[in-house]
């Protein structure tokens, strides 16, 4: 790859060229730059050192999984590197003006009402029950201790605990949220597992919001047709059940934050699984975006994510048990 000096372009960057390689399945075996085993004195001063680098298809374990620390995010197990990264994913404008309102718009107003958010992470979404919500008393529930720490760092006021959903005692709150919970299940057993749990934490006529990765974005094909809203895409060869789309989170200045792998399920499956936890009144709502604070009209700029949307949400209401 040559890159020209007076070019610093990020689509024409090595780290960028490697981002791409590495969405596309591709590994690193040797990496120089040329001229750095020569001296400085002896190099023409008319030339610039190109970088050379020899790539090789990456074997995936019999999941067919590249990564593996995308698994482990997956699976919750977050380091605190991971846990920071995907705190500072949190932070650009698709977070604030899309995902969160979507979701707060389907909450309403909680005055008065208890509300868990589960998986809930850093606490991004939690502090928005308690402070935009008006919940009278919200619980933060997460797997991963890492993230449970920096959820109390931000905020100590706001109880947050770690736990499995599937594996969960039960209490009845009266809204239960759990945004990019269920995209994890890698089965539709445990898909069910889930929603088992969610089932448990919802009082009767209780109600659920959660989010998911659009089912339609597993086959859509361009791996950076996101990259100006904070995210790539790696596809799934074939799209079944389980099947992983890998999802590399950026920061809003455009620095690599954390990478996820979520799992493939339909809306069928997702709403035959809630079916059988106890929920009824299954619907998916497509993501809505927020007017611009300065109240400039910049729909167009969010033009290319409306074309297939990151994620779909999903409420629904706990029956009598």
């Amino acid at each position: 790859y040559v890159l020209d000096r007076d070019d610093s372009s990020v689509t024409r960057s090595l780290d960028y060229l490697l981002a791409l390689a590495d969405l596309a399945g591709l590994r690193v075996v040797y990496q120089r730059m040329q001229g750095e085993d020569v001296d400085d004195a002896a190099w023409p001063d008319d030339m610039f050192p190109v970088p050379m680098v020899a790539l090789e298809v990456a074997k995936g374990d019999e999941n067919g999984h590249t990564d593996a620390t995308s698994r482990r995010v997956a699976g919750g197990e977050y380091g605190e590197e991971e846990a920071i990264g995907y705190r500072d994913a949190k932070q650009v404008p698709f977070r604030e003006r899309i995902e969160l309102y979507s979701t707060l718009e389907l909450v309403g107003d909680a005055t008065g009402k208890r509300v868990v958010d589960v998986a809930c992470g850093t606490g991004w979404l939690t502090k928005a029950l308690k402070y935009r919500a008006r919940a009278s008393y919200v619980l933060g529930t997460d797997l991963s201790a890492e993230m449970i720490a920096l959820a109390k760092k931000e905020d100590a006021t706001i109880e947050y605990i770690i736990e499995d959903i599937v594996e969960t005692a039960g209490d009845e709150f009266d809204i239960v949220t759990s945004n990019w919970l269920l995209v994890n299940a890698q089965t539709k057993a445990q898909l069910r597992a889930m929603c088992g749990g969610l089932a448990k934490k919802t009082k009767h006529g209780g109600r659920l919001i959660t989010v998911v990765t659009n089912p339609a974005l597993y086959s859509y094909g361009d791996t950076i047709f996101m990259k100006r809203y904070g995210f790539e895409f790696a596809y799934p060869e074939v799209v079944e059940e389980g099947a992983a789309i890998l999802i590399r989170c950026y920061t809003p200045t455009g620095e690599f934050a954390v990478e996820v792998e979520n799992y493939y399920h339909s809306r069928q499956d997702y709403t035959e699984a809630l079916n059988e936890a106890g929920f009824s009144e299954v619907t998916f709502h497509q993501p809505k975006l927020s007017p611009n604070p300065s109240g400039v009209d910049d729909s167009e700029y969010w033009g290319s994510f409306f074309k297939c949307p990151l994620f779909l949400a999903i409420t629904a209401t706990m029956k009598s048990r």
